[in-house]
């Protein structure tokens, strides 16, 4: 996540650790001795009151790759985000990813000021309050419900007019109910399979066949009924 101030540039600490090269690091940097690391990370845990041990999994922030890009923390204590590890409790910050600054879907999105507030600058602030809601990906589950329902009444319907003595004039079907019922049951199965699949790229087509199968359904059990009467 930007920060107001990112603290990259001068190497941390380097007043502790002997010896400078040209691009302003100490040599145990450059030369990758891990003491430098270790000398310098007991520094900070000390002054921020950080975990003792840098290389601790429940920290998900990398403190090595920090030091290597001399890395400090802003006024209030906040390390860069750039360090942060998948699993960072704080890897999402006003409803956007605070690495790549993309909106996190089914997350409360901030304002531009309560964006600034929580940390970042105020001109990716400005950017992302402007940033479009993505595009929902799927159907939701109207259509399901839809289908589910005009199967479901057809099914009941189809069982009650068999025990009453009805006939069912699918030759498909048979006259057996569990054969019925299984044999909707595995179309029913294969219209929604389909209906999965078609979401994402064909969310129209997906929908059409959720209400085209409710509707068909209902049909089939309005006629179930007038077959009771």
């Amino acid at each position: 996540m930007p920060e107001k101030k990112k603290g990259i540039g001068v190497f941390p600490y380097a007043a502790f650790m002997d010896g400078q090269v040209e691009d302003g690091r100490p040599e145990q940097v450059a030369s990758g001795d891990d003491s430098a690391f270790r000398q310098w990370y007991s520094t900070i845990a000390n002054q921020y009151g950080l975990n003792p041990d840098p290389d601790d999994p429940r920290q998900f922030y990398d403190y090595r790759a920090a030091f290597k890009a001399g890395a400090l923390p802003d006024a209030s204590g906040h390390w860069p985000s750039d360090f942060k590890k998948p699993g960072h409790p704080n890897m999402v910050v006003g409803g956007f990813h605070v690495q790549t600054g993309e909106r996190v879907p089914n997350t409360k999105r901030a304002t531009r000021d309560e964006l600034v507030k929580l940390g970042w600058d105020e001109d990716t602030a400005t950017k992302l309050s402007q940033t479009p809601e993505p595009k929902k990906s799927g159907i939701g589950i109207v259509p399901y419900a839809a289908f589910a329902a005009g199967q479901v009444a057809d099914g009941w319907t189809t069982k009650q007019a068999l025990d009453r003595g009805a006939k069912e004039w699918n030759p498909l079907m048979g006259q057996s109910i569990g054969r019925i019922l299984a044999t909707k049951a595995g179309m029913n199965a294969g219209v929604l399979l389909a209906m999965r699949a078609l979401a994402k790229d064909h969310p129209k087509i997906a929908k059409a066949l959720g209400y085209a199968g409710g509707t068909i359904g209902a049909l089939a059990a309005g006629h179930n009924m007038r077959v009771m009467r």
